[in-house]
């Protein structure tokens, strides 16, 4: 009977711990997949308040609690009262980086309406941009506030681009930010090109010194040296060559930096054609009013808008062709980001996609039938010889 016993007992403690074990793990499932809900990929369990989720013995819907502020960061502490608490993480605050694409008006938001912009000036510069922005009452702004880091070209300040919850991208149409590009880097690079052995010289004087000289060897039909050729290859197919500037540093360039294929993150797109409009939407879509006062006193440039009535720097209209077929990848980037903006509608993003149909052909009515066009054309600048 002693026997017996023993092994009833043996087989009751046995189902017992196998029912206890199911349900623990149930538990940790279905805490797992709130998690999951409440915070997807892109949150970080860093954060400044703490939330829970109460699990009630005598209820099956969580219920959610904020705990105070604590900069206790331990996110798996598992206490017992009257009931099962597990803390859960809490969505990290926007960390916006700024992606300044050259040539695209981001020094305006850069000097005049990012307060980080000026944390990343020196001495009395710094100062000045300060009380700029003070004078105005940027600081206040939302997307002011959130944006916690900048990349220019070859520089980064702030949080790291991994860290990032969110990126801004300022951005042109590709055509006109080429011909920014040209005049900025062909009168920028003066003094080097007074060095006839300089790779400078060799570009925005032996090859280059007018736009129509560029366009002209674009043309599969005309003949060029073939160094220029090779310069033109390498300036348009190379991402994030130094010697060729803001053209290498484009929109492939940024994308690829932010890995916007790879990681979901939100994009923000403020278009220069657009940029007092996109701003205000965008400072409302963060929580904000979306008032960045008088625009005069906003806009920033370098100073190269002085060129663009110089008409050796603009595109003759017969080979506009040949520089959007040049300027394929750079297209697709280019349509990649405003798709993904927030704060883009698709109506938006047509329109602005419009603005480059109809400088590259009159027949271009979607991106479909501009590649269309470049392959009848036989384009290819690999094979230009």
């Amino acid at each position: 009977i002693v026997s017996k016993n023993m092994s009833n007992w043996k087989r009751m403690r046995t189902i017992f711990l196998t029912v206890f074990a199911a349900v623990i793990v149930n538990q940790a499932i279905f805490v797992t997949k709130v998690n999951n809900a409440l915070f997807p990929e892109g949150f970080s369990p860093r954060g400044d308040l703490g939330t829970s989720i109460v699990i009630s013995k005598n209820k099956k819907t969580p219920v959610i609690q904020h705990d105070a502020p604590t900069n206790n960061r331990n996110i798996s502490k598992l206490t017992r009262t009257n009931t099962t608490q597990v803390s859960l993480p809490t969505p990290r605050p926007r960390r916006i980086i700024f992606m300044h694409v050259g040539k695209t008006g981001g020094s305006t938001l850069r000097e005049s309406i990012i307060w980080y912009g000026c944390k990343i000036k020196g001495g009395q510069n710094r100062i000045i941009c300060e009380e700029n922005i003070q004078k105005l009452g940027l600081p206040q702004s939302r997307l002011s506030n959130y944006t916690r880091g900048i990349h220019h070209f070859k520089d980064h300040w702030g949080t790291p681009l991994q860290d990032a919850t969110d990126f801004l991208f300022t951005v042109r149409e590709p055509i006109s930010r080429f011909e920014s590009w040209y005049a900025y880097q062909r009168h920028g690079q003066k003094d080097e090109s007074a060095n006839r052995a300089s790779f400078s010289h060799r570009v925005w004087e032996d090859c280059f010194p007018t736009m129509y000289r560029l366009t002209e060897a674009l043309n599969p039909s005309m003949s060029a040296k073939i160094i220029c050729r090779s310069i033109l290859r390498e300036m348009f197919h190379s991402v994030g060559a130094k010697r060729y500037g803001h053209i290498a540093a484009g929109y492939r360039f940024y994308k690829n930096l932010a890995e916007l294929g790879q990681h979901y993150k939100t994009v923000w797109a403020v278009r220069m054609e657009h940029m007092r409009q996109d701003l205000e939407v965008v400072d409302k879509l963060l929580g904000g009013d979306g008032n960045f006062g008088p625009w005069e006193d906003l806009k920033k440039t370098h100073g190269s808008e002085q060129y663009k009535d110089d008409r050796s720097n603009i595109i003759p209209d017969g080979d506009i062709v040949y520089v959007c077929c040049a300027l394929w990848p750079e297209f697709l980037a280019y349509r990649d980001i405003l798709e993904r903006a927030e704060n883009l509608d698709s109506n938006q993003a047509m329109e602005t996609f419009r603005l480059s149909w109809r400088r590259c052909n009159n027949h271009v009515t979607s991106w479909d039938s501009l590649e269309l066009l470049c392959r009848n054309m036989d384009f290819d600048l690999q094979k230009m010889s």
